[in-house]
């Protein structure tokens, strides 16, 4: 089970209003925060998985 911690951060009004322009419906900040960090991991994965399979095209054509 989590705990609940409580941290404050200082914003300005306009980085606040695109946060929470961001959320969805009742998503908390918390959920926001986190699920933007899965997006961008993922997007590292695709983007490393994409590389991988250029290497391989590349490595194919060589052997042709």
């Amino acid at each position: 089970m989590f705990s609940m911690v409580t941290k404050t951060i200082t914003i300005t009004e306009d980085a606040y209003d695109a946060i929470k322009r961001m959320k969805r419906g009742d998503e908390s900040f918390s959920e926001l925060f986190k699920r933007m960090r899965v997006l961008e991991k993922h997007k590292e994965l695709s983007e490393g998985f994409a590389r991988r399979i250029a290497d391989v095209r590349t490595r194919l054509k060589r052997i042709d």
